[in-house]
């Protein structure tokens, strides 16, 4: 649960908005979303690892939107979409793959 300055907490805030459900709805299809994206990475891991390795892709809706030098870059291309609606992952074998786990 977030705390605002003012003490009381971010949940109490949307409730009070009417919008408390509308954003946890939101945030579990964002989830699921992002599941399917890095599943879809891990298909494809070995055709990217071929003319990718090091490199960093963004995949957006089991979609590849882009290979990118660094991640600065690839984050700096997706400034026009939302976060939370797309991935960006290195390029590197499962075994050296480090997974942010929620």
């Amino acid at each position: 649960m977030v705390k605002s300055s003012v003490g009381s907490s971010f949940d109490d805030f949307l409730k009070k908005e009417g919008i408390f459900e509308e954003c946890k709805a939101n945030a579990a299809q964002a989830l699921d979303q992002t599941d399917r994206d890095y599943s879809f990475f891990n298909l494809h891991r070995n055709e990217y690892l071929k003319k990718h390795t090091g490199q960093y892709v963004v995949i957006e809706k089991e979609t590849v939107l882009g290979f990118y030098s660094n991640q600065q870059a690839a984050l700096l291309a997706m400034k026009d979409h939302n976060l939370g609606t797309f991935i960006v992952h290195k390029i590197v074998p499962a075994e050296l793959d480090i997974i942010w786990m929620r």
